[in-house]
């Protein structure tokens, strides 16, 4: 009797126990619903935020504190987390990094293989981290970042961007010195895939010269320099942003080792690509749309550019807008939006109104983590911002 009691007891509670691990499982997905609703519009933030903790909380008691559902919980409060510090940097949660650590140490406990979202993710921690107030530089985390990307399959540009990205991220947030040798392996690689002649190569010559001037190179320096000079001799507009660094750089150089017959080149050759042609008058803008910020981009904390063209009409609107150039496709939408609404005073020739074809310009994405996001774009001869 009493045996057959203790079983109807064991019995009991264990039908309990599985009926309240089914209703939070319930209640989990009920409230994952919920989370992915709110998460698609910037103004329920707060709500989302509110949403996503009692997920996070729930998850290892309805899954297990190893459970794929708790790694994701962690990762998606970690995201909320970090967007609102982005938008409201004064209150610094510094939560959000602790959370996709442990996001990672979760999915690293379970072996889960990596993959491109894998890797997409640990790029996302690793600008969160970058980007929190007053960072330490940690090496093993962009080198986490590219153990990943060896192990996962890319195509070669896309390691190439990711190193050159993370140079970029380095050297803006730090010093140079951090960013070099992400740039020299994405040169490697860029060289491979885009060719000798390709502006990008161009562009890491006069980076990497950077690095040889500071390391007192001044012979390597001038050699990447007159490389890069090769290349963008031929190029059009669209090198034209490009030529103005490397003329004042070149004679920046060659003025610190008293060769003051190239200084003076090169200089003359700055003046004569900043200046106004003398045939038409100055472009001059009345109306810069403000683009919108890619909201993906906002959330991964994503920065770059695009290098627009298009065509001043006779009454200075805008038309045949095209990117030519861009750091990530996902700025593209947005900024031939923007200039696409663009105005100019209308254009003249010899005080004759005229279209002006081939106009570029450079429009930066860059997030100000004192204030609210912000866009600007260079003026109108395509120089950087």
């Amino acid at each position: 009797m009493i045996r057959r009691f203790f079983i109807i007891l064991i019995l009991f509670f264990s039908n309990t126990a599985l009926s309240d691990e089914a209703a939070d499982k319930a209640e989990f997905q009920k409230l994952y619903a919920e989370y992915a609703e709110l998460n698609k519009d910037p103004k329920n933030l707060d709500a989302a935020i509110e949403v996503a903790e009692k997920m996070y909380n729930l998850a290892p008691k309805a899954y297990g504190e190893n459970s794929k559902q708790h790694a994701f919980a962690a990762y998606y409060l970690a995201s909320v987390y970090k967007e609102k510090n982005r938008l409201n940097p004064d209150h610094y949660n510094p939560d959000a990094l602790k959370l996709y650590q442990q996001y990672f140490n979760i999915q690293k406990m379970r072996d889960v293989k990596q993959d491109k979202n894998s890797l997409q993710l640990y790029i996302e921690y690793m600008l969160a981290y970058f980007n929190s107030p007053n960072p330490s530089f940690k090496s093993e985390i962009p080198d986490e970042v590219l153990k990943i990307a060896n192990n996962v399959e890319l195509k070669q540009i896309e390691h190439a961007n990711i190193l050159f990205n993370t140079g970029e991220l380095l050297t803006n947030k730090f010093q140079l010195k951090y960013g070099l040798p992400y740039y020299e392996k994405a040169f490697d690689l860029y060289l491979k895939e885009l060719g000798p002649k390709h502006i990008k190569i161009a562009d890491l010559y006069i980076i990497l010269a950077k690095g040889d001037i500071i390391n007192s190179k001044i012979d390597d320096a001038l050699d990447k320099m007159l490389k890069a000079e090769q290349i963008l001799n031929p190029l059009g507009k669209e090198s034209e942003a490009l030529k103005i660094i490397l003329y004042r750089q070149l004679a920046t150089t060659y003025k610190n080792i008293e060769k003051e017959k190239e200084a003076k080149k090169y200089n003359d050759k700055l003046r004569q690509l900043t200046s106004v042609a003398s045939n038409f008058n100055t472009l001059i803008p009345i109306k810069r749309a403000a683009p919108k910020y890619p909201r993906l981009a906002m959330i991964r904390d994503m920065e770059g550019w695009v290098m627009v063209k298009f065509t001043i009409d006779k009454k200075g609107h805008t038309k045949n807008v095209e990117a030519v150039d861009y750091s990530h496709k996902i700025f593209v939408k947005e900024a031939i939006k923007a200039a696409k609404k663009y105005s100019y005073a209308p254009p003249k020739i010899n005080g004759v109104s005229t279209e002006i074809e081939d106009v570029q310009v450079r429009i930066e994405f860059r997030i100000d983590y004192n204030s609210d996001p912000y866009i600007s774009g260079s003026n109108s001869s395509g120089l950087f911002s």
